[in-house]
């Protein structure tokens, strides 16, 4: 869970530093408390040491695919900060599924990933050579992937 609030609190600090208050600010800053919210439900869990099932880590995973979805749809296309819940999102899957569904599920998000990069305004600009960051985000899905894999199974 730690890795979670890590991520949250500094994709939080990224969206609220230094960026103009709008309609998308808000919205960020709302799917930001949303997951706040479920982090801090299954922190409490683990703190009064109830044990954390597969349909809680389904949810957070799931969770976390729908915001960084809603996030790029939100009007910031590949601008976006909020793909770094891609990798908790795909860790909770491996962590309590089948390698089977792990892999179905990377497939999944990096097919995701790509068509939102590419169709959603703005898109990969190849002028600042965009292409490189999908690279290193793809290779590190794959990486967090195949170490969970080889590791624990």
């Amino acid at each position: 869970m730690g890795i979670r609030w890590l991520l949250l609190c500094t994709c939080m600090a990224m969206i609220v530093y230094r960026v103009e208050h709008d309609a998308v600010w808000v919205a960020f800053n709302g799917m930001g408390l949303g997951m706040a919210m479920a982090n801090a439900y299954v922190t409490r869990r683990i703190l009064a040491g109830k044990t954390i099932t597969w349909h809680h880590a389904l949810s957070l995973s799931l969770l976390d695919l729908t915001i960084f979805a809603a996030a790029l749809l939100t009007a910031t296309g590949f601008q976006n900060r909020f793909y770094i819940f891609n990798y908790p999102a795909l860790l909770g899957f491996l962590l309590m599924f089948p390698r089977r569904a792990s892999l179905s599920v990377l497939v999944l998000v990096i097919v995701l990933y790509l068509v939102m990069a590419l169709a959603i305004d703005p898109t990969l600009d190849l002028d600042l050579q965009q292409e490189k960051i999908i690279l290193i985000r793809l290779v590190t899905m794959i990486g967090i992937v195949a170490s969970v894999v080889s590791d624990f199974r």
